[in-house]
């Protein structure tokens, strides 16, 4: 937990300046009391600290902290003064630093000695610190200059002339330029723009030469070229070599003749004298030589009294070293010296002078006996090897090895995919492998004894593999029928090995299969698509449940007989057939709801199942009681798992439409629970929290049909409510919900493998081929195949398409400015809000917590900015505009459901409505069952005036048709949560006119949110009519978007 600092009274900047200088406040702490308190029904933590003040007396401050980390009471002799404020902070930022365990309480700290030990501790750890990351320094450099030289050994397999002439002082030089006779350049630096541009220059007093580069001869061509490169434009008289120049001077000059330069850099060969200083835990190393230098790119040059270039190793790892040894020498960890003396001084011990106070033999190995082997297991290529060291054998990559063992597992990492446990490893499909045979191992037979097996030499001659597929039907059964040419106890194995990216798989008769193959890629498609597991792989023919074959519509490299279209067919046709209902249904029963039924009915005896996604207030509960009483068998019980608001919603129901079936709802204790249970009945009505309590109750019994009502209640497939349900055995299964797709496209998955497991793929399958491309890369393909595959079990009704004779319902947003206090109050937190945001954006993980909460807090300046701080005493904007709208419409006879996703309003609101004579209901998370189902009947039959709603509490389950208008006191993240809200009232049985009102600040985080649900809205509308909109997952963009406000000014 982490102590606020917020709302102490002390700026940003000085909280951070007081935090950095603790040390004077930590050395004078003596203890430190911790405990916990439980304060007006908070739990809350006391701390207790007892240090000396400047003056060396004995003082204590008290701090009473809650759960959240905020600060609720201090106290101490001077807490008034501001120095005191001042000093709570530098004791707020010890305890953040203490890490201190506040559920380990009570305990009394010693503070001097845990000070006195996190010092000593911060001291090693500074100093580990500074010497692992020179150690790393000096690996890099090691590893660096292996890999260099095994790309090396891997890529190693032409009218009269103008003249140019250089003329070398130190790192100067002057140009001439003529024909016959050759003039100074005064301006180097614009003579390869002037041979461009084809001008003409002076030379002398009296001649004149047009340039052309064509007319250079094949010498001054190479010239003119190294001054396009390192000539700098400011160059005047003479041009500056800097190192990459040098370098490239000293090449160059190797192909001029004295006519064309004059002061040839000379090479001078000797050695770079190095001296060791070993100690018992480092090595410390640092270059000797004497005199002045300056450094090329890949070469150092002496420059005493002129240029000397000095040469040491061809590839320039001499020079590497010494670059690394120039300022400050180096110190490395004593045991990865070894490695070091190894890897980099022995191999070039022609060009060092080693000075050291120790044997430096301490640090040699003798390498011998190098072999490297090769072979193939498990369809994967492994090349390994061993080495003898100092007469010890030793595997590749065991431990730091030496050259030349270094150079050659280098080779072999350069064309691997990967090395783990000692062994390097080839699987992926590409021609690397064939790279490694071709080139590599000639390369490793310079330095060791190479052993391939046959399998790897005959690799070249492997086969793909032939699979066709065949799908029928049978006895309402799809079965997929698989024909190849190996055996089909080898093809679970060959498409793991397929799946994994490998290479190759050898059959158990010795052949090579290579993988990568159309009739593979076909193979694993499908066996995705209809979640074929390994053991049906082995079987000629595969038997899966009718439904898959909506799968092969897309498939036509699938061979399939008139039976699976013909099913298909017969599915997509189920909305349209008829049957006469009972006499009692066909009065009860409205036209969409009979076709409802007949659907339901459809997929019962087809033994598929489905989502009924009616808008919310369509009847979707008698519909279903309609099919349980007259269509599905009773031999079996079913049961019906809904939101706790509704269980005793059913039941009421089932008795006022008179419903024939034989109920329970069980509830009550744990044991009036299982005594529920164990009893018979036709219908069980449970909650999911109850079912996922009593899961073993419901486990050992088999239902004929599992209702989920609002099955968005298991949209997330890792919580226990999905887990629950879908681990009771039942032969029918059926999804209520209004909302199947509120934030993601995941909770249709998770519905969907509630009601046909496998259908929409392994939710791995499904986020990578569907959620991705639909919901990231709006990928327009994939969203219609999945409309298609999800739509034959999906019915979707409006109130808008079936409720033609539905009162009108009049949607109004009242857009509010905030008063010039608010508008303050709202900047100044909108700006420290945006600077944390993006700072929180500059992270690798972006903490939706934090941004949760900032969102939050700018929601609630909107309502009502007294949820923020405590000191205001006067009603907000929209505070005052809710009342007063209240009061019109009280004054117009119109009952008013108010929401809000704040309960605190009502804190507010309450007061206000008792002062005008506003009678009120009120439903909060803290209404119990029954106060609920009392409150609601009393606001159906009274003449209140308003009923006051907690968004989540309330936003479903509820019906409110006496209400005529609606107030959304504050917009929801989720637009589908609100159209809920408003249907308590807009349902069947309202027979006036409603009006919902949102009430909505101008300019505003509630602007921005408002917007954004307009355009997420798209996404659910393609997949399922009338779907959500939603602000759950938001991009960087987007998340900016919503802390910024326009300029009104």
């Amino acid at each position: 937990m982490k102590i606020s600092t917020d709302g102490l009274g002390v700026s940003d900047q000085e909280i951070r300046w007081l935090s950095e200088y603790t040390e004077d406040v930590a050395e004078r702490i003596e203890t430190i009391t911790l405990r916990k308190e439980r304060i007006r029904d908070i739990n809350a933590f006391a701390v207790s600290i007892h240090y000396r003040n400047r003056s060396q007396k004995a003082c204590e401050f008290f701090l009473l902290i809650n759960e959240y980390g905020v600060v609720i009471e201090a106290e101490s002799e001077y807490i008034n003064s501001y120095r005191e404020v001042r000093l709570l902070v530098q004791f707020i930022s010890i305890l953040n630093a203490m890490n201190i365990d506040w559920n380990d309480l009570p305990q009394t700290i010693d503070f001097q000695s845990y000070y006195k030990q996190w010092r000593t501790l911060r001291e090693q750890a500074h100093r580990k610190e500074i010497l692992s990351n020179a150690t790393k320094q000096a690996m890099d450099l090691a590893e660096s200059l292996q890999k260099q030289k095994a790309e090396q050994l891997i890529n190693h397999m032409k009218e009269q002339p103008i003249v140019l002439q250089w003329e070398r002082q130190g790192t100067y030089c002057r140009t001439r330029i003529g024909t016959d006779r050759l003039y100074v350049v005064k301006d180097n630096g614009r003579l390869a723009r002037q041979f461009n541009e084809g001008q003409t220059i002076p030379l002398g007093t009296k001649k004149t030469l047009t340039l052309n580069v064509s007319r250079l001869d094949e010498q001054s061509r190479k010239m003119y070229l190294f001054m396009c490169m390192y000539v700098s434009a400011d160059a005047r008289s003479s041009f500056h070599l800097g190192p990459a120049a040098l370098d490239a001077f000293c090449t160059l000059q190797e192909e001029l003749d004295d006519e064309h330069l004059i002061g040839r850099i000379p090479t001078q060969t000797e050695k770079l004298p190095l001296e060791l200083q070993a100690s018992n835990d480092s090595v410390i190393m640092k270059e000797c030589l004497e005199g002045q230098f300056c450094q090329g790119q890949n070469y150092l040059y002496r420059n005493d009294k002129d240029l000397i270039r000095l040469q040491w190793d061809e590839n320039g790892q001499v020079y590497q070293l010494y670059q690394l040894l120039a300022q400050d020498g180096l110190e490395i960890e004593r045991n990865a010296f070894k490695r070091f003396y190894q890897d980099v001084l022995l191999p070039n011990r022609d060009h060092l002078e080693l000075h050291s106070d120790t044997d430096l033999q301490t640090f040699a190995a003798t390498i011998s006996n190098i072999k490297v082997f090769s072979d193939m297991e498990d369809s994967r290529i492994l090349v390994w090897g061993t080495y003898e060291e100092n007469g010890r054998e030793k595997k590749f990559w065991a431990e730091p090895a030496g050259y030349p063992v270094s150079l050659i597992t280098a080779i072999i990492e350069h064309y691997a995919d990967q090395v783990e446990q000692q062994t390097a490893v080839f699987k992926t499909r590409s021609g690397r492998l064939f790279e490694f045979l071709d080139e590599g191992i000639p390369m490793i037979q310079k330095e060791a004894d190479v052993y391939v097996s046959e399998t790897l030499k005959n690799l070249k001659q492997a086969r793909s593999l032939t699979v066709h597929v065949s799908a029928y039907m049978q006895n309402d059964l799809l079965k997929i029928q698989l024909d190849s040419d190996v055996d089909p106890a080898e093809l679970s194995a060959i498409l793991q090995a397929y799946r994994k990216k490998k290479t190759f798989y050898r059959l158990k008769n010795g052949e090579i299969i290579y993988l990568d193959s159309p009739a593979l890629q076909e193979l694993d498609e499908l066996s995705d698509e209809l979640n074929i597991n390994r053991s049906e792989l082995k079987k000629t023919t595969i038997t899966k449940p009718a439904y898959q074959s909506f799968h092969l519509q897309d498939r036509p490299d699938i061979r399939q007989d008139g039976s699976v279209q013909t099913y298909v067919q017969r599915l997509a046709k189920a909305r349209q057939e008829t049957f006469e209902l009972p006499e009692k249904y066909q009065k009860l029963l409205r036209d969409y709801q009979k076709d409802g039924v007949r659907w339901l009915k459809a997929l019962y005896d087809r033994n598929v199942n489905g989502i009924l996604a009616d808008d919310m207030g369509l009847g979707k509960t008698l519909q279903v009681l309609c099919l349980l009483e007259n269509f599905v068998s009773r031999q079996e019980p079913s049961l019906i798992v809904c939101p706790s608001s509704l269980m005793f919603n059913w039941a009421s129901e089932i008795r006022k439409f008179e419903i024939d079936l034989d109920h329970v709802c069980v509830t009550g204790t744990q044991a009036e629970r299982q005594a529920r249970m164990e009893e018979s009945h036709e219908l069980y009505i449970t909650t999911y929290d109850y079912l996922r309590r009593d899961a073993e109750l419901y486990q050992a019994k088999t239902f004929n049909y599992v209702i989920l009502d609002e099955a968005q209640y298991i949209k997330n497939p890792r919580t226990k409510n999905a887990a629950a349900v879908k681990s009771i055995d039942c032969s029918h299964r059926l999804a209520l919900t209004g909302t199947p797709i509120e934030n993601s496209l995941s909770e249709l998955w998770s519905i969907f493998d509630f009601l046909m497991p496998g259908y929409l793929f392994s939710l791995r399958t499904f986020t990578r081929n569907y959620l991705k491309p639909i919901q990231q890369e709006h990928d327009e393909k994939q969203q219609e195949r999945l409309r298609r595959l999800s739509a034959p079990f999906i019915l979707r009704r409006t109130k808008k398409e079936v409720l033609t004779d539905l009162p009108d319902k009049v949607e109004r947003d009242l857009w509010l400015d905030f008063s010039a206090e608010e508008k303050k109050l709202y900047l100044a937190n909108l700006t420290q809000a945006s600077k944390q945001l993006r700072e929180e954006l500059q992270m690798d993980h972006v903490d939706s917590v934090t941004i949760l909460a900032m969102m939050t807090r700018l929601r609630q300046l909107c309502c009502e900015p007294r949820m923020v701080y405590d000191q205001i005493k006067t009603p907000s904007t929209k505070l005052t505009m809710c009342i007063d709208l209240v009061k019109t419409l009280k004054e117009n006879q119109k009952k008013v459901l108010l929401f809000s996703g704040f309960t605190k309003v009502f804190d507010w609101l309450i007061p206000a409505f008792q002062k005008d004579g506003i009678r009120y209901h009120i439903l909060t998370g803290k209404t119990t069952k029954e106060e609920r189902k009392a409150e609601v009947e009393a606001f159906q039959n009274d003449d209140s005036d308003v009923f006051l709603i907690s968004l989540k509490a309330g936003g479903t389950g509820l019906n409110l048709t006496k209400a005529q208008a609606v107030i959304h006191f504050d917009p929801w993240w989720n637009i589908s949560a609100q159209n809920q809200a408003t249907d308590r009232a807009y349902r069947i049985g309202q027979t006036k006119n409603v009006i919902v009102y949102q009430l909505l600040m101008k300019n505003s985080i509630e602007e921005k949110i408002n917007e954004m649900q307009k355009r997420k809205k798209s996404l659910g509308d393609s997949l399922i009519d009338n779907a959500s909109g939603t602000i759950a997952q938001m991009s960087a963009e987007e998340l900016q978007a919503l802390f910024t406000m326009e300029d009104t000014e």
